[in-house]
């Protein structure tokens, strides 16, 4: 049996193509959020009523928490510093950022069966 050091540079290879798959079209369809999977706009309503109650428990709490930390807040924040966005360039931003959570995690998962296997 080889040593770890040996699938580090496949493995590697293997992570950024899973993430550039994942980035791929990452931009489809914005501003517009057809796709009904989005938590991107509830999540935005629980940060601009400042609650972590979803009113949606098909998925249960974390995908929404994850885009309310990491895509929406980002956005509001730089809203606040910046000054403020158009409704369709933060709709845009906090998707393309919530999309991008998601791709991290798909890498994540191929990390994850690479490790187990």
């Amino acid at each position: 049996m080889g040593n770890g050091k040996t699938w580090r540079r496949p493995l590697a290879a293997i992570a950024l193509l899973s993430l550039a798959l994942n980035v791929w079209g990452i931009g489809w369809g914005l501003p517009e959020r057809w796709h009904p999977d989005h938590v991107t706009a509830r999540a935005e309503e629980m940060v601009d009523s400042r609650s972590l109650n979803h009113h949606y428990f098909a998925y249960g709490a974390l995908p929404f928490y994850q885009v309310m930390v990491g895509a929406v807040a980002p956005v509001k924040v730089a809203g606040k510093l910046l000054g403020p966005l158009d409704e369709a360039a933060a709709q845009s931003a906090t998707t393309i950022l919530a999309r991008f959570l998601s791709a991290l995690m798909g890498t994540g998962v191929v990390l994850m069966v690479a490790g187990m296997g």
